[in-house]
């Protein structure tokens, strides 16, 4: 809601047991890319969600950028829920700027998550730009 304000992603930089990324060159090197984006329109930043819709047992989530997994596995650390809002491991399909999600046992998905949590080792939805997709509750 504030103007020229942002947030950069560092999910990829955590440490277990540690708030402060020991590496603080992705940090700052990721806040100057923010500054240019929000200043003069040009920096790289992470891809991010920005919707999601419902058809049958699957859920869709847009994103504001293409993303791809790293790494040769299926996509983590995505969850969805129905009404009831218990949220469950979903099974990605990745395309482009979009997530299909479906879990077995939730016939009509209305809730997505990504990342919520407070550190993975198991990261690997990044941006065409190198930078992670960002954590989202939608």
């Amino acid at each position: 809601a504030m103007r020229n304000t942002g947030m950069i992603c560092l999910l990829d930089q955590g440490e277990y047991g540690n708030i402060h990324p020991t590496n603080k060159r992705p940090v700052g090197e990721r806040l100057a890319e923010l500054a240019g984006a929000i200043l003069y329109g040009g920096g790289l930043v992470s891809p991010r969600a920005e919707g999601k819709y419902t058809r049958g047992n699957c859920l869709t989530v847009c994103l504001s950028e293409p993303v791809t997994v790293r790494g040769g596995e299926k996509p983590a650390l995505l969850e969805i829920a129905g009404e009831d809002e218990v949220y469950v491991p979903a099974e990605a399909e990745v395309t482009g700027q979009t997530l299909r999600l479906r879990a077995e046992g939730v016939k009509r998905p209305l809730h997505a998550r990504y990342a919520w949590t407070d550190w993975s080792d198991r990261v690997n939805l990044f941006g065409m730009n190198g930078l992670p997709l960002e954590p989202f509750c939608l």
